[in-house]
C-alpha cells in the first residue's frame, strides 16, 4: 500500500561475496538466530572464503521455521550447497576451508 507507513516489503539478507572471481557458484548458508556463536560462524565463513577465486554467496538464514526446514534444532548451523555440513558447533576458518574443497571436488 504505498502511503501505509505500518507496511514494509522485507526481503532476506542476501551477502554476495567474491563475485566476478570465477565461474563455479556456491551457496553457503549459515543458520542461526544471532547469537555470538552464529555471528563467529558467519565471520569465520568469510574469512575461508577470501582463500577461494570461486564465485560464493553467502545466505544468513535467522528464521525460525526456515532454519527448521533444514531439520536443524541447534544453532549455529552451516548448509553448503543445500547439504546441512555443520550443526550445533562454530567450524574453524581451516575446517570449512576443508568443507568447501570438498564440495568444489564433487
Amino acid at each position: 500500500m504505498p502511503g501505509n507507513k505500518w507496511v514494509q516489503d522485507v526481503e532476506p539478507v542476501r551477502i554476495f561475496d567474491n563475485l566476478n572471481k570465477g565461474d563455479k557458484i556456491m551457496e553457503i548458508k549459515i543458520l542461526g538466530t544471532g547469537c555470538r556463536k552464529c555471528n563467529t560462524l558467519e565471520a569465520n565463513v568469510r574469512k575461508a572464503i577470501e582463500s577461494f577465486d570461486e564465485e560464493i554467496e553467502v545466505i544468513k538464514i535467522s528464521e525460525i521455521g526456515e532454519i527448521m526446514s533444514y531439520n536443524v534444532l541447534i544453532t549455529p548451523s552451516l548448509v553448503i550447497d543445500k547439504m546441512l555440513v555443520s550443526s550445533g558447533k562454530v567450524s574453524t576458518v581451516q575446517e570449512i576451508i576443508e568443507m568447501i574443497k570438498g564440495k568444489l571436488n564433487d
